[in-house]
Order: structure tokens, then sequence, then C-alpha cells
């Protein structure tokens, strides 16, 4: 799979692949490889430049061209919906109750619920088995815009967000607990990955060092190379550490790598607790 989870991509096993075609990407100009995957048949492209690899051998043209339709067809059915962040979780107001009364009945639980661990899954923003904040469940302003988001969509349309840009898995999970609660439904917006949810926020210079969940349906941050700043549209290029370039990678998937911790500091607080 794309990306490497471990700072420099140590530790990337070998992988026989066709190459099917050759471009220059990126504002950097890097030249990049498309490979076809012999064992799953999954395409990305690379920049061989900083991988080791050996040429084992030569396919005809006309099995490049087979390979080539295959996998092309193969990306026109879309990609992964399940591992993609693009499911909206909403809790449902019961008719001729007041919204005020009913959030005060149910508030509390859905906070709770929100902020949960998932053990041996990993947040957006955090670690493996980590509690979720609010930006993991697309809140990036925090409370505040939760709270006045949810009780507005509540009296206007019955039914209002708790969660936004949830993998399928976090949708799931997040519906099992508030079902003993509150009422809940599930949208699909395949929108939202490609929507710039940073707006306005400081753009990444190019070759910044990032972590980042991208398009492929990873469920780790993965280190990586910014190599488009998004000029051409909202998301950013990358470059992982194993060489996989990936071209918009929507802005809430990517996280600027900081200093490290002071590890005698106390835990930091939950903002969701």
């Amino acid at each position: 799979p794309a990306g490497a989870s471990g700072e420099g991509g140590a530790g990337v096993a070998s992988r026989r692949a066709t190459v099917l075609e050759f471009a220059q990407v990126s504002e950097l100009k890097l030249c990049a490889h498309r490979l076809c995957y012999d064992d799953t048949g999954e395409t990305a492209w690379l920049v061989l430049g900083v991988r080791d690899y050996a040429i084992v051998g030569r396919v005809s043209p006309e099995e490049v061209a087979r390979v080539t339709a295959a996998a092309n067809e193969a990306e026109a059915g879309g990609g992964d919906r399940a591992n993609s962040r693009v499911h909206t979780v909403n809790i449902l107001c019961p008719e001729g109750l007041p919204v005020e009364l009913f959030l005060e009945n149910v508030i509390s639980e859905v906070r709770r619920s929100l902020r949960q661990a998932d053990p041996g899954a990993a947040p957006m923003t955090r670690g493996v088995s980590e509690e979720y904040g609010w930006r993991d469940r697309g809140w990036e302003r925090g409370g505040s815009q939760f709270e006045r988001t949810l009780a507005d969509r509540l009296r206007t349309a019955g039914a209002g967000p708790v969660a936004r840009r949830q993998t399928q898995h976090e949708a799931d999970t997040l519906v099992a607990r508030l079902s003993r609660v509150v009422m809940t439904s599930v949208e699909v917006d395949m929108d939202a990955e490609q929507a710039d949810v940073s707006s306005g926020g400081e753009r990444l210079a190019l070759g910044a060092r990032v972590q980042a969940v991208g398009h492929t349906g990873a469920r780790q941050w993965m280190y990586a190379t910014v190599v488009d700043s998004g000029g051409s549209g909202p998301g950013i290029g990358l470059v992982y550490d194993d060489g996989t370039w990936e071209a918009s990678v929507a802005q809430h998937q990517i996280r600027v790598l900081q200093p490290p911790a002071d590890h005698g500091a106390a835990a930091r607080r939950n903002p969701l607790a």
C-alpha cells in the first residue's frame, strides 16, 4: 500500500510491478512512474529515485496495453468508499419534542460517544487507541461549531450532524454507541474529501515535512513531503517516504510535523471531555 508509517519509510518490502507510463508531476517536475502491482492489481505513481529497485524483465506492448486498460477501468469504478472520509453521522430529534429539551437529555452521552477511543484504530489526528478530539469528528473550530451546527440543523430539519468526514468503520462504531440513546442516520458525501476544510489556513510550503492519511484508504499516519502547494485545487500534492506520489490530498487529512513533545509536561486534556 502507498505511504510509509515510519520516518524515512524503512521496512518497505519489494514487490513485482509493471511500469505503465511515465510523467513529470507536481510543481517540482518530479519524474514519476505509474506502476501496476502483480500481486493485487493496484496502481500507484512512484518517484523511483527514492526507492531501491531492480529491472527484472520486460513485457510486450500488448500486455502493457491490456494491464493499462484493466487499471483504468478499475480506477474509473471509484475508490474504496469504506475507508474514505465521506460519512456523516446524524442524530434525529423526535417530532414534537423541543430541541433544547432533547439536547439537554442526550448531549452528555453524545459527547462521551464522540470522544470514546476505538481500540486498535487511530483517530485522524491522534495515535492508535487514543480518544477522539473535535477535529477527528470533523469539527475544526471545536465544540462551539459542533453545538451551533447541531442545534441549527435539528431546528430546521429535525436531524443534525454529530460527526463528519468519518470512515465507514468510524461511522458504524459511533452509530452502535449512540443507538442506545438516540435515533441516528448516516449520509455519504463523495465531495467531502475534496472540500477545503482548512479555508483561510496557512498554505503548506514546498518541501514541508508532514504526516498524512491520503486517498489510498490507509488507516495510519504516513510520513510525506509536500511537492505541490495546492495552487491548482483544494488538495496538496505529496510524496510519501516510500516514493508514492498523490496529486491531491485534502488538507484535513494532513498534519504538519511538530517538534518533539516535552515528555515532562502533563498529558494534554481532551477538549471533548
